[in-house]
């Protein structure tokens, strides 16, 4: 009786900790990457000169006692007023240097687990975005808010990853697609909310209120795997009756014996999308697993699908991070209203919700073929952005925005699941690392450039012709996986079979 209620207990607590671990990944995704992919609505009061909003001049001149100098207008609200190819680089940086700092996420997370990753990722986070929101400079705020923020950024978002996988290895496609919708939540939230904010407590004290709520995200963490729990979670034997790895292990078998015996596949494999297939380079010849590698797999960054995941993804964050840093500053272009440039972020984050958790329902089902569907978002950036050039009138561009948003969601959803298809379990949240870190260049030079042009050209037009159009070269990097797919089945085929003539030949 005793040991049934401790194993009752043991598995409510399980279950509890489960879900714990879904709702502060879902919270860091609202606050840090919500917060991150609705940047540019941050970028364009920056492009403001001191205190653009003249209810702010009027009350700081009376807390002035009526001197109104301009050093209390840019303390209290106004921006830095510099032209749009230096302000960008506040957008760039904070992006590519959250997916840079996830490369360094990936091996960190075997030496200190991901609770210690996630509350490090976020006090950095935290001190770095409140010291900046006292900075009156602004290459010293892009290093503060967008450098140093950043780089936490990155050991938040893998420690999630990991964390849920951790706990959700048979349901992570659904599980990633609800944590990944946080963000397309938080860029809602923000959207609704910025302009308010702006108004009524000026940027400074709205990016203040930013870095406690990435404080709380701290003390949320805390409810994440240590590191004793990822060890034994990754050392011990699995059951064979729930376990995914264990049915993987036993279809690796189930297939050796198949090519052996000269039979047809078992059914496992049979009529089930290319990529399944690729589970069995988990495991050698004789269906065991793998070792871990050190703090830097350098094997697996040349890994093709690494590599043909990470730099498809990377060129279409050429264009896409375009959209992301300047889509406020084309709004205000058009002519439109303060809550209509708002909407602008809405209508993104509305299409990056739907996208994320729509497309981690329809990854969940096996028959999907999964990087097939994120070629084709890919490739659907490029051409949006490419008619982003054409944009003259709000409609068309809340019609992009929204659209990019499903795009770009959908991408960000899929990629761990890909990934999880092509590699060992315990790969995923360094290969995933890797891979974010790969997009680190394209994105920190692709804002500025758009900028550059517009403070050359006063438009748009030729910037999202560049990004689209790089965004397309990416989607056919994708064709890399179908093809080493191909060969890595003959190749193991190939083995086996000589494997197997071996062993006839020394039974004889």
């Amino acid at each position: 009786m005793r040991c049934a209620v401790s194993e009752w207990c043991g598995s409510v607590r399980g279950r509890v900790q489960a879900a714990a671990v879904v709702f502060t990944a879902f919270y860091a995704n609202v606050v840090v990457l919500g917060k991150l992919y609705s940047i540019s609505l941050l970028v364009d009061v920056l492009l403001s000169p001191p205190c653009r909003e003249s209810n702010h001049t009027n009350a700081t001149a009376h807390d002035d006692g009526g001197k109104g100098n301009a050093s209390a207008r840019l303390i209290s609200c106004g921006g830095f007023g510099e032209g749009r190819g230096s302000t960008a680089w506040t957008g760039s940086a904070i992006i590519s240097v959250y997916f840079l700092s996830c490369a360094i996420a990936g091996g960190l997370a075997d030496k200190i687990g991901f609770r210690s990753m996630a509350i490090i990722g976020a006090l950095i986070t935290t001190t770095a975005t409140l010291a900046s929101s006292f900075v009156q400079s602004l290459p010293i705020f892009i290093f503060l808010f967008s450098v140093v923020g950043g780089s936490g950024v990155g050991l938040v978002d893998v420690s999630g990853i990991g964390s849920v996988l951790v706990h959700h290895p048979k349901h992570f496609a659904v599980m990633m697609g609800l944590v990944a919708s946080g963000s397309g939540i938080g860029v809602i939230t923000f959207g609704l909310t910025y302009d308010t904010l702006l108004h009524a407590v000026g940027w400074r004290w709205t990016v203040r209120l930013f870095s406690l709520l990435v404080f709380i995200l701290a003390l949320l963490a805390l409810t994440y795997p240590n590191r004793e729990a990822d060890e034994k979670e990754r050392e011990s034997p699995m059951p064979s009756s729930s376990s995914s790895s264990s049915s993987e292990n036993d279809d690796a078998i189930s297939y050796i014996a198949a090519i052996k015996s000269g039979t047809t596949l078992p059914g496992s494999f049979a009529g089930q999308p290319d990529v399944y297939y690729l589970n069995l380079s988990k495991f050698d010849n004789n269906g065991a697993k793998t070792e871990r590698k050190g703090f830097v797999d350098w094997k697996l960054i040349r890994n093709p699908y690494v590599l043909a995941v990470g730099f498809g993804r990377s060129l279409a964050y050429f264009g896409y991070s375009i959209a992301v840093v300047h889509m406020v500053s084309l709004a205000r272009d058009l002519k439109v209203t303060d809550f209509e440039s708002s909407l602008v972020v809405v209508t993104y984050g509305v299409g990056e919700l739907g996208g994320r958790f729509g497309v981690g329902w329809l990854a969940a089902w096996k028959e999907t073929n999964r990087y097939y569907i994120q070629q084709v978002a890919v490739f659907f950036i490029g051409v949006s952005t490419i008619l982003a050039s054409t944009i003259s009138s709000l409609g068309p561009l809340l019609a992009y925005t929204c659209t990019i948003g499903i795009l770009t969601g959908s991408t960000v959803t899929l990629s761990a699941v890909v990934l999880k298809d092509l590699l060992k379990k315990e790969e995923v949240p360094r290969a995933f690392g890797y891979t974010t870190s790969f997009r680190a260049p394209f994105t920190l030079i692709a804002p500025p450039i758009a900028g550059w042009i517009f403070d050359r050209f006063q438009s748009y037009e030729s910037a999202f012709y560049l990004g689209g159009s790089v965004a397309i070269l990416g989607s056919l990097l994708y064709l890399i996986i179908p093809y080493c797919q191909r060969r890595e089945r003959r190749r193991f085929s190939c083995d086996l079979q000589e494997k197997s003539n071996r062993d006839d030949i020394t039974g004889a």
